[in-house]
């Protein structure tokens, strides 16, 4: 949930993809943004999204990067762990069962 007041006159940019990561990144850069953690799920998450070519999604992650000028070593961070993250849930981790 988020404070309507916090949103203004934000939008989501004209993206394929990642929106909602670009959208949450600008959001967080706020002043006045403020998050907890509850105990309970509220939500669940679809696997089923609309690309699963992982590729097209790291391009798009990239290009998130870029429109918000992380700086190169956070960028790299960012895209470091996405591989890595991919790499498991999609190879290893069904190598492990």
């Amino acid at each position: 949930m988020v404070a309507r007041t916090l949103l203004n006159d934000l939008r989501f940019k004209n993206l394929r993809f990642a929106q909602d990561i670009d959208y949450w990144y600008v959001l967080a850069c706020c002043k006045q943004f403020r998050y907890a953690a509850v105990g309970g799920c509220f939500v669940e998450y679809s696997t089923g999204g609309s690309t699963k070519n992982k590729w097209v999604q790291l391009q798009y992650l990239h290009k998130v990067l870029r429109i918000n000028a992380l700086p190169w070593v956070q960028h790299l961070r960012v895209l470091s762990s996405y591989v890595l993250a991919g790499l498991y849930n999609h190879y290893i981790k069904r190598l492990l069962k």
